[in-house]
């Protein structure tokens, strides 16, 4: 793997910044590689053929599971504390429900599709695609929960990994799509059919809700600072209004990067790679957007001056209301979550 310097820590130095927990959360998701998807595999993937595209719709298991102990590990190996990782969760939480792919693409689908849509996204991706890791991260999780749950936190889904790994990964058999319903419901006496089905196959909302509450942990949807910041912590300053798009400020406007559909910015006209000049006849630029923004109100319409190209648009927009992009995770009940969590 290749690091930047900014990765690793200064000499003599013992805390843990983002940019080093980044690249220990990298390390442990390619190193559970080795036994998720390098050993235990997809039984289409046997053996692997490089010289073409694979398919299969179980990338959701091989990149979401591992996705979900890269942090999860480093989490239990106790180099971030519960307030860190549920942070870091509800960076996922948050991801996955930016934009209306969560809503339009199955998680299966993602999987077959990877070659031609995750492997080649556009602007146009996050209204359109879901992504395999993240998705299959936060279904990981609901699993890991509902077998702690139905089996009186006996079994936890690192201990269904090791027994796949030993009856599918060693063996060098492969798994199928329906797989893991019965392995699990066979080894474990699990029912998760009705849950993998909601899950894989439509785009109905996941469970997660439910169970962290069951485990001590409430999640709640807060607004965030402005259309750039969405994650799991807390922003203090808030904007009161949303464009709908994500963008890069500079001296010379906004330019639009994401145009989320059905927001604001959709709705009045305006694409991606479009360059807002000036809003209500004020010039935006990255000193002055968020001096702009604070000073009008949902439902309020005004005229925007934008580029597209070299040519110059002149639309009528109307702001909404900031939307609660933001996924917050804290722990209201350690007894129960130290069933699932380290707490100290």
């Amino acid at each position: 793997m290749v690091c930047s310097r900014k990765d690793l820590p200064a000499s003599g130095k013992t805390l843990i910044d983002n940019d080093y927990r980044t690249f220990l959360s990298l390390c442990s998701h390619e190193y559970f590689h080795s036994w998720n998807v390098k050993s235990l595999k997809p039984k289409e993937f046997i053996p692997y053929q490089l010289e073409h595209e694979n398919y299969t719709r179980q990338l959701w298991f091989y990149e979401g599971v591992t996705s979900y102990y890269d942090d999860y590990v480093l989490h239990q190996a106790g180099l971030i504390d519960a307030p860190t990782y549920l942070g870091l969760l509800g960076d996922t939480i948050a991801r996955v429900h930016r934009g209306k792919g969560v809503e339009r693409q199955t998680v299966t689908d993602s999987s077959l599709h990877a070659w031609t849509k995750y492997y080649k996204q556009d602007e146009n991706s996050p209204n359109a695609i879901v992504s395999y890791y993240t998705k299959g991260a936060l279904i990981t999780l609901c699993l890991d929960l509902l077998i702690r749950q139905q089996t009186d936190l006996r079994v936890t889904f690192a201990d269904v990994m090791r027994e796949l790994w030993l009856r599918y990964g060693k063996t060098g058999v492969g798994t199928e799509e329906s797989t893991l319903v019965t392995f699990l419901q066979e080894q474990y006496k699990v029912n998760v059919h009705s849950f993998l089905e909601r899950a894989l196959n439509t785009t109905e909302p996941l469970p997660i809700d439910e169970l962290l509450a069951s485990f001590g942990v409430t999640l709640s949807a807060e607004i965030a600072a402005d259309d750039n910041t969405f994650g799991g912590k807390v922003s203090p300053q808030k904007l009161p209004v949303a464009l709908g798009a994500k963008y890069k400020a500079s001296g010379n406007g906004l330019e639009l990067q994401v145009v989320y559909n059905d927001e604001a910015a959709h709705q009045a006209g305006l694409s991606a790679f479009d360059r807002i000049i000036a809003i209500d006849y004020l010039q935006v630029t990255d000193t002055t957007v968020r001096e702009v923004l604070e000073r009008f109100k949902p439902e309020q319409t005004v005229t925007v001056h934008a580029f597209r190209r070299d040519e110059l648009l002149q639309l009528e927009l109307c702001f909404q209301a900031p939307k609660a992009n933001n996924r917050i995770l804290k722990v209201t009940d350690a007894g129960k979550a130290k069933t699932w969590l380290r707490i100290t």
